[in-house]
């Protein structure tokens, strides 16, 4: 219990009354006799009312609040935090609180104080607005309401305990919007190519009559020569591929572009290929490196095998190890033994490329590998902005000279026959998919 707002006024107010009373009865000792009186008689009055309504107070209903959470937070998205709140049987009166939730730090809120009044016999339900404005674990506490005393010089403070811990998961509005589209219209509009499956490579499916612009390879002369009609055979995508995720969480990742950094729109691009990975049949696994805490997930097939690669990875965040990719390659090898296509979701380098290079050569021997890089946006910002003082004029060197180092890296890798995708942040998830699906059209792997 603690004072109100409006007991602070009154008693100040009273203080400058009574100054106020005491400098004009000056020195008339009848006035001032009679002054004391009224401000005794007074004072007397209010501390009355005061201990009565402190008393009061005490005997406010005792509210039960429960908090209603939905069962996924996305990272970036507004939710509804719903607080059910139910009076005693005993009340017979309204009452008035102010509730305050105590949500995780550093989300977003809509609304701090929520204003009730609890009639009588009825449950009373108030929402507001929680947006999360990063990824991992999130933890809701207590929950914090006030009450007041019926002249409102009091207010009762009370904690419910309500603490619960709630996963923060990447934003998948994208993803599981594509469901209302269907998933290849929707490529079609992320910029993705419709590629027009052919028998190189996949698995055979029917056989079936000749039609004009059927490719004459896979005319079945066997079937056509006994049907005497034109056969040709058709075949449907293997389906039984494996796909594996090496994702860099090192001091690279950190670089930001827009309002996320690069390795979340790596995570979101790994997530997105994994969704249509999955959708043709394929199993997917990923393996993080440059983690303190290495987290492995085997590949399996199935759509609801997003959600274990979600909760696998979605409270990563980068490091500031730098990049080692002879321990990751390393690892994955021990566990993976199984032919796949590996790809490395990474920004590249060029500090060591030599090792690199060797490192991907061991992979190659078992596995298709598939580097993907990110390309760093700024360097191009650089390279348009008029060069003022001596400083710009280093830094547009030592852009220029990364961009050298790039392009040069990236012939190496070409020249050693490694696939390989340096495009920016926003474009990951595009051009990866259309890699993916130019990869399966020619049984690549």
């Amino acid at each position: 219990m603690r004072p109100s707002a409006r007991l602070l006024i009154v008693l100040l107010g009273s203080a400058i009354l009574i100054l106020a009373l005491r400098l004009l009865a000056g020195q008339d000792d009848n006035f001032k006799d009679s002054v004391d009186f009224f401000i005794a008689t007074a004072m007397a009055a209010l501390t009355l009312l005061v201990l009565i309504d402190a008393i009061l107070v005490k005997k406010t209903p005792v509210l039960s609040i429960e908090r209603h959470l939905p069962e996924h937070f996305s990272v970036g998205k507004a939710h509804s935090i719903v607080l059910n709140i139910v009076p005693p049987q005993k009340a017979k009166k309204p009452i008035k609180a102010v509730l305050h939730d105590c949500y995780p730090p550093h989300w977003q809120v809509n609304q701090t104080a929520l204003n009730v009044d609890v009639l009588p016999q009825r449950s009373l339900q108030i929402s507001y607005q929680a947006t999360p404005l990063q990824r991992g674990d999130a933890l809701f506490s207590h929950i914090q309401y006030c009450t007041f005393s019926p002249l409102g010089l009091w207010e009762n403070h009370r904690r419910i305990q309500a603490t619960t811990s709630v996963k923060v998961l990447p934003d998948f509005s994208k993803i599981l919007g594509a469901n209302l589209l269907g998933m290849q219209k929707w490529l079609q509009l992320m910029g993705a190519k419709r590629i027009r499956r052919h028998g190189q490579g996949q698995d055979f499916h029917q056989l079936r009559d000749y039609a004009e612009g059927d490719d004459v390879r896979n005319m079945d002369w066997k079937a056509t020569s006994k049907m005497q009609k034109p056969i040709i055979r058709t075949y449907q995508e293997e389906r039984d591929q494996q796909l594996i995720f090496l994702l860099d969480c090192g001091r690279n990742m950190r670089s930001m572009s827009g309002d996320l950094s690069h390795f979340d729109h790596a995570l979101n691009a790994m997530l997105l290929l994994s969704y249509t990975a999955l959708k043709h049949g394929d199993a997917v696994g990923l393996m993080t490196f440059n983690h303190p805490q290495m987290r492995y997930m085997p590949p399996r097939k199935g759509t609801n095998h997003l959600q274990r690669l979600i909760n696998c990875v979605y409270d990563v965040e980068p490091t500031k190890m730098a990049a080692d990719y002879e321990t990751a390659i390393n690892q994955l090898l021990q566990r993976q033994q199984r032919r796949a296509l590996v790809i490395v979701l990474t920004q590249l380098d060029q500090e060591n490329n030599e090792h690199l290079l060797a490192q991907l050569q061991r992979l190659k021997k078992r596995c298709a590998v598939l580097i993907a890089s990110l390309k760093q946006t700024e360097r191009s910002h650089i390279a348009q902005e008029p060069l003022q003082n001596l400083q710009d004029a280093h830094t547009y060197l030592g852009a220029q000279i990364y961009d050298m180092q790039e392009q040069q890296l990236l012939k190496q890798l070409s020249a050693q026959r490694v696939l390989h995708l340096n495009v920016t942040p926003q474009q990951m998830s595009t051009a990866l998919i259309n890699q993916y699906l130019e990869l399966k059209r020619h049984g690549s792997w």
